[in-house]
């Protein structure tokens, strides 16, 4: 686990292992209900989890070359907001998506297809998850909760190649095109991005 205090009253955790994560029970029941509330939000995602649902989710997706970020606050301890990330093969990206709630209501055998053609067989950074409680959005900077995450990745598994997913008209939308990663798929609201993501320098240099 790091630590990563900013100048405000939040600070980001870091984790690279699941096993690293359960060493801090408070912190994980706390992801796990806000991971469930803020994904239950009828007029967004309104996909509806379990706690042992996540907990088997993270299991996973913290498994082999991941990082995990946390955003806490400092006054309430609370988890407001998290981003994790893993090293893929493409069968194993697909198969991630494809268990996604939401792709589900607009899963197709074409749009299977779709996405297996945009994927391909590369292994590349596959952001899983990233959420930041409604009361909280627009009050943690986005740069600061993703992008560590991918370039810590990127280090450590010589990859900048980065696939992810988002819904039309969100910030991470607005990141992305920022650093130059464009919409690569759309299918109903899911708007699918791949591409390279930029060196450390020009990343300062274009989120400054």
């Amino acid at each position: 686990m790091k630590t990563n205090t900013t100048d405000s009253n939040i600070q980001f955790i870091d984790f690279s292992s699941f096993d690293e994560l359960i060493q801090h029970p408070k912190i994980l029941v706390n992801l796990l209900t806000n991971y469930c509330n803020i994904f239950g939000e009828p007029d967004v995602w309104n996909e509806q989890y379990s706690i042992e649902d996540v907990l088997e989710k993270l299991e996973h997706e913290l498994s082999g070359c991941a990082i995990m970020r946390l955003c806490i606050d400092n006054i309430t301890n609370e988890v407001i907001g998290f981003c994790w990330a893993q090293l893929l093969n493409g069968n194993q990206i697909i198969t991630a998506i494809q268990s996604i709630h939401f792709y589900q209501k607009y899963r197709t055998e074409k749009i299977d297809e779709s996405l297996r053609t945009l994927i391909g067989d590369e292994s590349s950074i596959y952001v899983h998850d990233l959420g930041i409680n409604k009361s909280y959005r627009g009050k943690i900077p986005l740069e600061q909760l993703i992008c560590p995450v991918v370039e810590k990745l990127a280090t450590l598994a010589q990859t900048r190649n980065l696939v992810f997913w988002s819904v039309t008209d969100t910030c991470i939308a607005w990141l992305a095109k920022k650093v130059g990663i464009n919409i690569a798929l759309t299918l109903g609201k899911m708007q699918f991005f791949e591409g390279e993501f930029p060196t450390r320098d020009v990343l300062e240099s274009i989120t400054a």
